[in-house]
């Protein structure tokens, strides 16, 4: 008698399942993620352009024999530097702890219906998102990320649709009232 309640109360959870995604928690997904952060959002990208503008200014006036501290110039560098080594260190740290924690790279399954979705691991941990927590929704080339207002990442392939696909799932998430960031050409490359 209970396996035929579980089976129907899996069959109960297909029909309100809307999309079902799944993807693996690898180097390729922690490079897209942390190389969107690091360097494609507007505030990167505004970081990045001060201070190119700054160390390009600093060398002009140096070839130019007007006396400046070679302190900022090195301070810029570094400053460059610095956000590379992050990036890099996001990127291996995030595929250590898998690792070290499950000594083989994570397999995640999303479900997402009307009222929230959930992500199991393929060591059966779970956790649940509802869309009122999700403060921004960007893409990149080959995710979708839901940014919670504590700052968790909830991560969905693009490609990894077996029920539905990213396009209705973004439009589905427009009509929960979520803002969804329109990619740029260089977040699809």
């Amino acid at each position: 008698m209970h396996s035929e309640n579980k089976r129907i109360a899996m069959e109960g959870l297909l029909m309100d399942t809307l999309f079902v995604n799944r993807h693996t928690r690898n180097r390729a997904l922690a490079k897209e993620l942390y190389g969107y952060y690091y360097f494609r959002r507007p505030l990167s990208l505004v970081m990045w352009s001060v201070l190119l503008l700054c160390l390009a200014a600093n060398v002009t006036f140096g070839v130019l024999g007007h006396k400046i501290s070679g302190m900022v110039s090195v301070a810029l560098a570094a400053c460059l530097l610095l956000r590379f080594y992050s990036y890099y260190y996001m990127v291996n740290t995030m595929v250590k702890r898998d690792l070290e924690l499950y000594e083989k790279e994570v397999e995640i399954e999303t479900v997402v219906r009307e009222d929230g979705t959930e992500v199991t691991t393929s060591y059966g941990e779970t956790i649940a998102l509802r869309y009122h927590t999700v403060k921004t929704v960007f893409q990149t080339k080959n995710y979708i990320f839901l940014r919670t207002k504590s700052n968790l990442i909830h991560i969905i392939s693009k490609n990894g649709f077996t029920i539905g696909t990213s396009g209705d799932f973004l439009r589905f998430l427009k009509d929960k009232g979520l803002r969804v960031k329109v990619p740029k050409a260089r977040d699809t490359k």
